[in-house]
């Protein structure tokens, strides 16, 4: 991932997963973020079923060969050709897995422009100073602020953010090229990830770059006189309110000429966003939903906290645990909209529903359940039953002790804040841990995260180190617990 300013670098957090409207029979679909720009009809990729045979290494692909850089499926004059004005590199990690990168996208689709090469094989650039690297800094520019003839060729990083800053570090060929950076936009990429909403894909940050060199150097030669517009901008859709404005600046003669580098990842994002994320029903009620494509019958019941199922962070860590159990994860609405429906008899029943409704509606084959906050003592109901095999709970509300600690039957993991009046390290959590203990009637875990607050794990500062940190491990914990067990 790529990021587009230094307030990137300085506040972590997770990234926003695109959130589609419900999906019923009554409401139009939300419009694509991509639905102004002139990308390519897709009609050539969703018409590919199956994988293909690379025609040079034969290696069984989909859409095409990421070594090879080969077209499967359709023929290579069915889709578009980008015409970079400016020559790119690509300088792939050899950690970054092919199934992640964007970068080979842009490869594909300009294949007269692009190159894409390993970072041990960084070519001697003759005059680094005319190589501009995208990689933002104090000493990076934009291009509006740079001669346009005084480089020659741009260089993109492919590799996590970590991996980015030791290979600009240990390589003298990187280190010596000039830095340019771009205004900032949010990403739309559909992986989890543990950094910023402003760390894009690759291809995006590819995609922004050739927008502003086309703003900078070619937009004026167009129609010098041209008036700002809104259309043609994936930032209109994207962008905060404090960038909206980049949007607005560009001319109304703008042609699209670079918006076709986008064609496989507005597909990619369309197909991911449809099939295996949405709002949707389950036994009648409105939940959110996350599908894993390799989903095989494990699923996962999310139970949120007191402020709901919209609640983006709850709604990003029910995509974290698909990808990370290969499952189907689930968050119901328990409260009808409405936190105020807040009655446990009747919740209960609704969850007993809603792991029915996986069972019978999704096939799912072995279900656990997760609680944060308020959805703690819904988990310990649960865990009575065989109704799930495991269970994990963060910083529970008030549970009722001994009952809901004696009466668990299923493995349990327990994520506890520091300082947490509803489950207090010298008082419930203590007790529970001693009733457990005496018990050893199944596995369970207490891990502490010092510092911490209730709340915590779900609606945590993510913009504070140590928070993240804590959040962070807190569900690789918890993925571990659930693969384990589930």
């Amino acid at each position: 991932m790529i990021p587009t300013s230094t307030d990137a670098l300085s506040t972590p957090s997770i990234s926003p997963v695109p959130t589609p409207s419900p999906c019923n029979d009554t409401e139009s679909p939300p419009p694509s973020p991509f639905a102004n720009l002139k990308i390519d009809s897709p009609q050539p990729l969703t018409r590919i079923n199956g994988r293909f045979s690379c025609p040079e290494c034969q290696r069984s692909v989909k859409y095409f060969c990421y070594s090879c850089f080969q077209v499967v499926g359709c023929d290579r004059s069915e889709l578009p050709t980008v015409h970079l004005p400016v020559p790119l590199d690509v300088i792939k990690h050899e950690g970054e897995l092919d199934g992640k990168s964007t970068a080979v996208h842009a490869r594909i689709l300009a294949p007269q422009d692009v190159r894409i090469i390993p970072y041990k094989e960084v070519p001697e650039y003759p005059n680094p100073r005319e190589i501009l690297l995208l990689y933002p800094g104090e000493n990076a520019e934009r291009l509006e602020n740079i001669s346009q003839g005084s480089f020659k060729r741009f260089v993109v990083i492919d590799g996590t953010w970590s991996q980015a800053k030791r290979m600009v570090r240990d390589s003298p060929q990187l280190a010596q090229c000039r830095r340019v950076t771009i205004a900032p936009h949010k990403t739309l990429f559909w992986r989890f990830q543990n950094m910023t909403e402003y760390h894009l894909a690759t291809i995006e940050a590819i995609y922004y770059l050739y927008q502003e060199y086309a703003s900078a150097y070619e937009y004026p030669h167009i129609h010098p006189n041209a008036k700002a517009s809104q259309s043609s901008s994936l930032t209109t859709s994207l962008a905060s309110e404090h960038h909206r404005d980049i949007a607005s600046k560009l001319p109304e003669h703008y042609d699209g000429r670079y918006d076709n580098l986008l064609y496989y990842y507005r597909f990619l994002y369309d197909f991911i966003q449809e099939k295996y994320r949405s709002e949707t029903k389950l036994g009648g009620r409105d939940t959110f939903m996350a599908k894993s494509p390799e989903y095989q019958g494990k699923a996962l019941l999310f139970l949120h906290d007191a402020f709901g199922w919209k609640l983006p962070n709850n709604r990003l860590l029910v995509d974290y645990f698909a990808h990370e159990l290969k499952a189907l994860v689930v968050c119901p609405d328990f409260f009808d909209g409405d936190a105020r429906h807040n009655n446990k008899e009747k919740g209960y029943k609704e969850f007993v529903k809603a792991i029915e409704a996986l069972k019978s509606e999704h096939g799912a084959t072995s279900v656990g359940v997760i609680g944060y906050c308020w959805g703690g003592w819904g988990t310990f109901l649960l865990a009575h039953t065989d109704l799930v095999k495991v269970a994990a709970v963060a910083h529970p509300s008030t549970p009722e002790l001994p009952r809901d600690i004696q009466l668990l039957k299923q493995p349990t993991l327990f994520l506890c804040a520091e300082i947490d009046r509803t489950f207090p390290q010298d008082g419930a959590r203590k007790e529970a841990e001693e009733i457990l203990k005496s018990q050893g009637s199944i596995e369970y875990k207490f891990i502490d995260y010092p510092g911490m607050t209730h709340g915590f794990a779900a609606k945590g500062d993510l913009n504070d180190p140590a928070v993240k940190k804590a959040f962070d491990d807190a569900h690789e914990q918890a993925a571990k617990w659930f693969n384990h067990y589930l």
